[in-house]
């Protein structure tokens, strides 16, 4: 039995509406329906300890007539629909579905078409500087973050400051930076852990360096990197930490949370134009 969805676009935001046709035929349906749904999933790979949320639900029937028919629709995507995600044990994601309901005994007909869901543009967010600072036994490690807000495709930069307090204070081992995206759920019922990336700058000191010292760090974060967010059954965040080793190998520390943001413009600037 012929069925087909066609969409005006698979590519969109929270709050988006979708222009779609179903090409039908009415003399076999009892009833047709379209709908807009979205899922998130824990353990993606194992169904047999798999978690799955709905995360939207969004129903339109369609009207029913003889013969082929070929119907126009729209569906709202929710305001709060998380944006779409897929790693190995880790997935939220959408569809567009088309349901043809024959009757007793009789199979349904479906047809999907998967739709991504974009982040939501991040309003009122301001990239500030942040300083990070560690003391121990009279030395001191700061580390200067130009901004603690990065877009996809552009580097984390800093500046560090090492100093001692006293001539008699003994230099570190190592001195080292670290920059981590980590994606987890936060579902106590089921564990799941993984680093997405993870960088680390090393300096080991020579014990006659000269004091005060100073430098620059920097890190990459690629232009696919997967935005910081929090979704309903897991989150990716994104961590910069920076340590000290003294010279019985005790590290001190101190970290902050780097909030990453994927660069939507090539998205508005082909959205505009398409609406021009």
């Amino acid at each position: 039995m012929e069925l087909d969805i066609e969409l005006d676009r698979q590519v969109v935001q929270a709050g988006d509406e979708i222009k779609g046709w179903v090409t039908f035929d009415g003399d076999e349906a009892e009833s047709v329906e379209v709908a807009f749904q979205g899922e998130e999933i824990l353990g993606a790979n194992d169904i047999s300890h798999s978690f799955v949320l709905p995360v939207a639900d969004e129903k339109f029937e369609l009207e029913m007539g003889k013969g082929q028919s070929r119907q126009e629709f729209t569906l709202q995507v929710p305001v709060d629909a998380p944006p779409s995600y897929a790693s190995q044990n880790v997935r939220c994601q959408y569809c567009v579905k088309a349901t043809i309901r024959r009757g007793f005994w009789r199979r349904n007909v479906i047809r999907k078409l998967y739709v991504t869901v974009l982040p939501s543009l991040a309003e009122g967010l301001t990239a500030t500087p942040e300083e990070l600072e560690v003391e121990h036994d009279d030395l001191k490690l700061i580390a200067r973050l130009d901004q603690n807000v990065v877009l996809t495709g552009e580097p984390l930069t800093g500046s560090l400051l090492f100093d001692k307090k006293s001539d008699g204070a003994k230099l570190p081992k190592k001195l080292s930076f670290r920059f981590a995206a980590i994606e987890e759920s936060t579902q106590k019922a089921y564990h799941h852990r993984r680093v997405l990336t993870l960088e680390t700058h090393d300096i080991e000191v020579d014990q006659e360096l000269e004091l005060p010292f100073t430098g620059y760090f920097e890190f990459p974060i690629h232009h696919s990197a997967e935005p910081s967010g929090t979704w309903n059954m897991f989150k990716v965040h994104y961590g910069f930490r920076v340590t000290f080793y003294d010279q019985q190998g005790k590290d001190h520390r101190e970290s902050t949370m780097i909030r990453v943001v994927r660069d939507m413009q090539p998205w508005v600037e082909k959205e505009a134009k398409a609406k021009s």
